[in-house]
């Protein structure tokens, strides 16, 4: 068999592109606008904030008037209001399918009522899904609903967005099926970064439900990341 050709410079060599990341994450199934007092310049005031009506017309606000976008998602959409205690993420995926969002990375709380409910949930989601360290066996409900990374054209260039979900908290405090595995955040961040190099990719996003003291440590310990999407620490 002919070897594999490694990647030419020319294949890697740096290329300068604008990129607009428009990003949310942890939206936890609030889905309407909610009241919130907060106190500016001493006065107490009441206003309201946040829905995803809103943030979705903010997003193609900011579409318009930037090129080469971007939207992404570093997980948790579930768990936390009656919107996901009446339709267990239905909800969720019906406004996440026209909030115009490329990629959606899985989080912790994903997990919170099983593989059932997780599976409900992205049989629900037309948006594409990114996790690279959770990995289903075979035959699980699970296999094959997400990839570790995508490869997005934008701009005339390639860009490799890598999912990173957390270890710990969703083996602890969520309830995955004995049935998926979890893999280290820092060294499967690391084995698919050379991956998308080897590919001759040298624009890499890593959009991470691995909160933000394991994320600096990505950040610190695996070379050829341009951006780290932080998710998990709100």
């Amino acid at each position: 068999a002919a070897k594999k050709k490694a990647p030419s410079k020319k294949a890697l060599s740096p290329k300068t592109l604008e990129l607009n990341v428009i990003h949310i994450n942890d939206h936890h199934s609030h889905l309407e606008e909610e009241k919130m007092e907060l106190v500016l310049n001493g006065k107490k005031v009441t206003l309201n904030v946040g829905g995803m009506p809103r943030m979705i017309q903010r997003i193609t606000d900011l579409k318009k008037t930037n090129k080469n976008n971007l939207v992404l998602h570093a997980g948790d959409a579930l768990s936390g209001t009656l919107y996901y205690t009446l339709f267990k993420g239905k909800a969720d995926a019906a406004l996440m399918n026209v909030g115009h969002f490329d990629l959606f990375a899985l989080g912790n709380h994903e997990f919170d009522d099983g593989n059932k409910v997780l599976k409900s949930f992205l049989d629900a989601l037309t948006i594409p899904i990114v996790s690279s360290n959770v990995v289903p066996d075979k035959g699980s409900i699970l296999e094959g609903k997400w990839k570790p990374y995508l490869i997005k054209n934008i701009g005339g260039q390639k860009i490799g967005i890598i999912g990173i979900d957390v270890v710990k908290k969703t083996k602890e405090s969520s309830n995955p099926g004995d049935d998926v595995k979890f893999l280290d955040e820092v060294e499967t961040a690391r084995k698919y970064v050379k991956k998308l190099q080897d590919e001759g990719i040298n624009k890499i996003i890593v959009l991470s439900h691995a909160g933000y003291e394991k994320n600096v440590e990505i950040g610190e310990k695996v070379d050829g990341v341009d951006l780290i999407i932080s998710g998990d620490t709100h």
